[in-house]
Formats: C-alpha cells, sequence, structure tokens
C-alpha cells in the first residue's frame, strides 16, 4: 500500500516553457494554455504509470519468506527516510542498502552483506521515502511541449480536417486515430513506464 505524504507537483512543464515554445508574449491566453499544460501532463503521467515529480511516501510492503530486494513504487528514490521490519526500525544507513535510480531496496547484516528482510515468516516492511526529479527529465518535458503544441494548433479548427481544396471543391480527413495522443510521442516516455504485465 502506498500513502502519500508530500504530493508531488502534478505539471510536468512550466507555464513560461510553454509559452516560449508557442511563441506566446503576452498573459491572454495564459489561463487557457496552464489548463493544457495541466491536461497533457495528466496523460503523460498516466501513460508512464506513475508520478515522476519528488514527493514523499509511506509504502507497506509484506514480502515472503527469505525475500532479499524490493522494488519500491516510486523512483528514482533520493532520500530513504525510515524503514521498520514487523514494526522494529532498522538504522537506514547500515542496516539497508538502496539503489536509489532504480527503487531497488535491500536489508544488510552487520558484516554490510545482503539478507533476507525475514528468514521464517512473511515480514511487514513500512518504508519511508522520498523520489522523484526536481523538475521533469528533457524527454518528458519534450513528449508534453508535443501534445501541448499539437492541442494549440488544432484549437478553432476541425481536428479531422487533413486538406481543402479550393477549386472545384475538395476535403480530405485524417482517420480518428490520427489525432494527437500520448502514442505519438511514447518512444520519448518509454524509459519512464512501469512495464505491464501480461
Amino acid at each position: 500500500m502506498l500513502e502519500v505524504l508530500t504530493p508531488p507537483a502534478a505539471d510536468l512543464v512550466t507555464l513560461a516553457d510553454a509559452k516560449a515554445w508557442l511563441n506566446i508574449t503576452d498573459s491572454s491566453t495564459d489561463d487557457l494554455l496552464s489548463s493544457a499544460i495541466s491536461r497533457a501532463s495528466a496523460a503523460v503521467t498516466s501513460y508512464i504509470g506513475r508520478q515522476v515529480l519528488a514527493g514523499s511516501y509511506r509504502e507497506t510492503i509484506e514480502l515472503p519468506p527469505l525475500a532479499k530486494e524490493l522494488v519500491l513504487s516510486r523512483w528514482p528514490v533520493t532520500t530513504l527516510t525510515a524503514v521498520t521490519v514487523d514494526g522494529d526500525a532498522l538504522d537506514v544507513d547500515t542496516a539497508a542498502r538502496l539503489d536509489g535510480d532504480t527503487g531497488t531496496l535491500a536489508r544488510l547484516d552487520s558484516t554490510g552483506r545482503s539478507r533476507p528482510w525475514s528468514w521464517a515468516c512473511r515480514a511487514v516492511l513500512v518504508v519511508e521515502y522520498t523520489a522523484g526529479f526536481d523538475t521533469a527529465p528533457a524527454d518528458i518535458q519534450d513528449a508534453v511541449l508535443q501534445l501541448i503544441i499539437a492541442a494549440w494548433s488544432a484549437r478553432g479548427r476541425d481536428p479531422g480536417l487533413r486538406s481543402i481544396g479550393i477549386g472545384d471543391i475538395s476535403l480530405s480527413y485524417l482517420a480518428p486515430t490520427a489525432q494527437p495522443s500520448v502514442d505519438t510521442v511514447a518512444s520519448l516516455l518509454a524509459p519512464y513506464r512501469i512495464p505491464g504485465i501480461g
């Protein structure tokens, strides 16, 4: 179970960055653009399957006997605050090893070697930590900005219209699946996505 102690910011790009990409120099459309930023950020976060900006969490995990490593739900982990095993606090500096980039946590014995979290029975771990980036990585920001630019460019026109002719009047439309979506920026987001099962 994951409990959010300090929620991360929702918007993955700033209003100033979006305005710069769109060459907007006044504030007349700030509210509309802020809404577009929030929608694009939410779509990207949903696609990735986790928050990427910094937040604080308390995660409760039930592990089977002899389990040595666990992967936390959020990463990269920047600070490991507390770890308890069945209610007993561990010294996070000497009794646990964290790979912050992957969020992998292992228990250590007194010699610094990896050991099971529990020898004979299931163990309940409670881990408090801070995870996420201070600012979204450049490729995530690029993905959000591409979605914003596509949405902004489509304002006020038929989003399905691909071309229009004047002489002898000719219209052509895009396929419904050709609309800008997170799928169009999926390659930028792949390194951050939680892998699916099945």
